[in-house]
């Protein structure tokens, strides 16, 4: 038994020390260097990893039903490319400084975010374009830190580096577990909170459409909405082909109905944050992440 904990020891500290060697090569790569790695790291994912491909081509036929199968080949393709200048950009984020942010990113409507300058509010995005980017630009925006849920890592070493990259963009992460108290304390505060709102939530979470199917949805935004009644401003930031990033944001109202039922409202808040996704990611549908298991696990049987 110990010898066996020395074993998931080591091969956790293994991968850490590969996950760094990487960084460190990535992290002092040029600009255009980096897409020459993205095309490579395409190949990678789909041909040689074939890359959760049934995953995706399911996901894709329950978004897109009426799309044509090259269509759909299409926004695959181009996912894979995504991803790999994700994970590549996301290296670099700690090096990207208000200059890049400034000259590099398009507020859309900057107006409505200057609406709320020096005012509180609910901040949701999702797994969906440079949402490290854009989580950054907020912070910018507010002047101080901003905290967020993080998913944690099978592997302790490799789960300290990706809270420290946060940590090093001025985000604050609370891992899952007992993530919604330390955030909602962070509330009461007066502070800023981030969600990443389009995880699959299992039997914890709340069935709300996404793309005309109950997905099993997080209830925290829904909860601290209730409880703090504080604005949701609810936004992404996609890659540009110029090698320019643009953001774009909405206010998110759902009002409580007289007399309603909170599992009812709460239904209501996680409907609207979805088909609010659902618009954003078909201006890019190709940079959404389309490798989890988004509904329900029957739908991939």
């Amino acid at each position: 038994m110990k010898n066996g904990r020395m074993g998931k020891k080591l091969k956790h500290y293994l991968e850490y020390l590969l996950v760094k060697f990487l960084y460190t090569i990535i992290l002092n790569l040029p600009e255009v260097i980096i897409r020459a790695v993205a095309k490579f790291g395409t190949f990678v994912f789909k041909t040689l990893l074939n890359y959760r491909s049934e995953i995706i081509d399911k996901n894709l036929s329950i978004a897109f039903p009426n799309a044509s199968e090259q269509e759909k080949a299409q926004i695959k393709e181009g996912f894979y490319t995504h991803i790999t200048l994700f994970f590549l950009e996301f290296i670099k984020g700690p090096r990207l400084d208000n200059e890049f942010l400034n000259s590099r990113v398009i507020i859309e409507n900057k107006s409505l975010l200057e609406r709320f300058k020096g005012k509180q509010f609910i901040l949701v995005t999702a797994h969906y374009g440079e949402f490290n980017i854009f989580l950054m630009k907020i912070t910018q925006f507010i002047g101080t830190h901003l905290n967020i849920i993080m998913k944690e890592q099978r592997n302790p070493y490799t789960n300290q580096f990706m809270m420290d990259q946060r940590i090093a963009c001025n985000q604050v992460p609370h891992l899952s577990k007992g993530a919604l108290r330390k955030t909602m304390k962070a509330l009461s505060k007066g502070e800023y909170i981030g969600f990443l709102n389009d995880q699959n939530a299992g039997k914890s979470g709340i069935d709300a459409p996404f793309f005309g199917k109950n997905a099993p949805t997080m209830a925290g935004l829904a909860i601290m909405k209730e409880k703090f009644d504080l604005p949701i401003l609810q936004g992404y930031c996609c890659r540009e082909g110029n090698g320019m990033y643009r953001i774009w944001l909405d206010e998110i109202t759902v009002d409580r109905l007289e007399d309603e039922e909170k599992e009812a409202y709460y239904k209501r808040i996680l409907h609207a944050s979805n088909l609010h996704l659902e618009k954003a990611i078909e201006r890019y549908p190709d940079q959404y992440l389309w490798s989890h298991r988004r509904w329900d696990i029957n739908n991939y049987e």
